[in-house]
């Protein structure tokens, strides 16, 4: 491998700079010193760039950008939303969020964070139980508003009766009853006494006469009372 190559040249050097016996061609014979501070101080920079090379990589992490981009089991949105773009998804406000929330209504994954699939299930099956209360009570308002526009008329037709009889325009229905009851009691009164009179004023009126002329009046008031 690379970097075995790379460590033999370098910790070959440090041999030869720290005094390790190496053989030496006849050239070098005369460098000395000189050689051996060049060395080393090539030795120390591979060494730290093989330092580098071997340092451990760092673990990627996954970004907030990259778990937003998962997508979610609703088509076109991410798996996770932050508390703000949730808001903005159902057009309610953040504290209308955290209650939801609260509720058990949106699932939260981290601080201010969602789950976006989760969320859309709660909140629509939280307006569907909503709109079924709704619904199911539907009859029983109507009948109440039906109930109160009833009583609401009878107030009024009663106030409105007062008003009349307090100006003279209603008379209570007994009293008519009563009044009429006289009134035809008298009329009956007078209608049979009719041949009496006839007979003084006329007395050459047999009482064959005076009789027929009541029993016409009697009939006639029968039929008037049927």
């Amino acid at each position: 491998m690379t970097t075995d190559l790379v460590s033999d040249e370098v910790f070959g050097d440090l041999l030869a700079s720290n005094g390790t016996p190496r053989p030496k061609s006849p050239s070098r014979q005369g460098s000395g010193k000189r050689e051996s501070r060049q060395r080393a101080s090539r030795a120390t920079e591979r060494a730290q760039e093989v330092g580098k090379r071997l340092s451990p990589l760092p673990v990627p992490q996954k970004s907030e950008a990259a778990l937003s981009g998962q997508k979610s089991g609703v088509s076109g949105l991410p798996a996770e939303m932050h508390e703000r773009e949730l808001a903005e998804l159902f057009g309610i406000n953040l504290s209308t969020v955290r209650s939801k929330a609260a509720e058990g209504v949106f699932v939260r994954t981290r601080p201010a964070h969602y789950d976006v699939e989760a969320c859309v299930r709660g909140y629509v099956s939280k307006l569907r139980e909503v709109a079924s209360r709704a619904g199911s009570g539907g009859v029983h308002g109507d009948n109440l508003k039906a109930e109160k526009l009833r009583l609401t008329k009878a107030q009024a037709d009663k106030e409105e009766a007062r008003v009349a009889r307090e100006r003279g325009e209603l008379v209570e229905a007994a009293a008519v009853t009563r009044e009429w009851s006289n009134l035809l009691r008298d009329l009956r009164n007078a209608l049979l006494a009719v041949p009496s009179r006839v007979g003084a004023a006329l007395p050459h009126l047999t009482a064959t006469d005076i009789a027929a002329l009541e029993s016409e009046m009697r009939r006639a008031l029968e039929d008037f009372a049927k």
